[in-house]
């Protein structure tokens, strides 16, 4: 095993038996990680040759990943068909089928959008300038503001349509998709760095994330110049 290398692994609730997914030297960052609705598949993101991919293994039986498409996983549609987000250039986003059919963009540029309830709704961040902000959109009717984009740390959507949002103030909410409703929740998510260490399960009921912490050692060498 490489020392450069990153692994993906999965374990229980509790952290008991803790199991290696992938394995090889060519995976340099893995993020993104997320079951399938039937728990029949994993998708991740990671760094292959300076280009990001994501990869699909079978669970429990990994075997060799897939790569699906590149950017990374934003969530899933169904079993069989993802949510998949550019990360080079200009944002878009696109419904990516895990058995390799063509990607069909989702939204306009410059959005990282999802679809729900068949395409009834349009769910987006829009990045463009004077229009930063979580955003939904109806069939039949004009888009609508829901979270200004100055308000948003971190955020996480469930297949179940759950949308979860840390504030810059530490408050962590959950809205309800499609209706909007704003729900604030006990508790907080100390050490929370990045998007991509912030997940809900498909159910929305349990939120995983990593608590970044950072250890090191003061070490004192006499008369080293001597």
């Amino acid at each position: 095993m490489s020392s450069s290398s990153i692994h993906l692994f999965v374990m229980n609730i509790d952290g008991s038996d803790r199991r290696q997914l992938t394995f090889g030297d060519e995976d340099k960052a893995i993020a993104s990680v997320s079951f399938s609705p039937d728990g029949k598949h994993i998708a991740y993101s990671t760094l292959v040759n300076d280009s990001v991919k994501i990869k699909l293994i079978d669970f429990p039986n990994p075997g060799t990943p897939k790569i699906i498409h590149a950017g990374i996983v934003l969530g899933w549609v169904d079993n069989n068909n993802m949510f998949a987000a550019n990360v080079n250039g200009t944002p878009k986003t696109w419904e990516a089928p895990i058995n390799g059919d063509p990607v069909t963009q989702i939204g306009q540029d410059s959005t990282f959008a999802l679809h729900i309830e068949n395409d009834k709704y349009v769910f987006y961040e829009d990045v463009r300038k004077g229009r930063e902000g979580i955003w939904i959109k109806t069939e039949g009717s004009k888009s609508k503001l829901l979270i200004p984009d100055n308000k948003v740390k971190f955020m996480s959507l469930s297949v179940s349509r759950f949308f979860y949002y840390e504030t810059i103030d530490g408050t962590l909410w959950r809205l309800h998709l499609p209706d909007g409703r704003k729900e604030k929740l006990q508790g907080s998510l100390p050490n929370l760095t990045d998007a991509f260490s912030f997940s809900s399960s498909n159910d929305g009921k349990l939120i995983v994330y990593i608590n970044h912490q950072s250890r090191g050692k003061l070490v004192m060498i006499d008369n080293l110049f001597k």
